[in-house]
């Protein structure tokens, strides 16, 4: 997934790319024309954690497939 991000004071290359865990040839490679300049937005990647939820498996459990018939 992608996000805009509005370049602020104090932001640099390195800043932006390691707020977003990423790297200065990622950031590159989607930004076509990636000049740091404050106020202008770039696209940055975004891992969102909150997509998927996490179950740890129980002893007990099973996998419920649908109609069994």
């Amino acid at each position: 997934m992608y996000e805009v991000y509005e370049i602020g004071y104090g932001d640099s290359i390195n800043s932006i790319a390691d707020k977003f865990n990423t790297t200065i040839d990622e950031l590159k490679r989607i930004n076509k024309d990636l000049n740091i300049e404050v106020g202008k937005n770039i696209i940055v990647p975004v891992i969102n954690d909150d997509i998927f939820e996490t179950y740890t498996v129980k002893s007990g459990d099973r996998i419920f497939m649908g109609n069994n018939e």
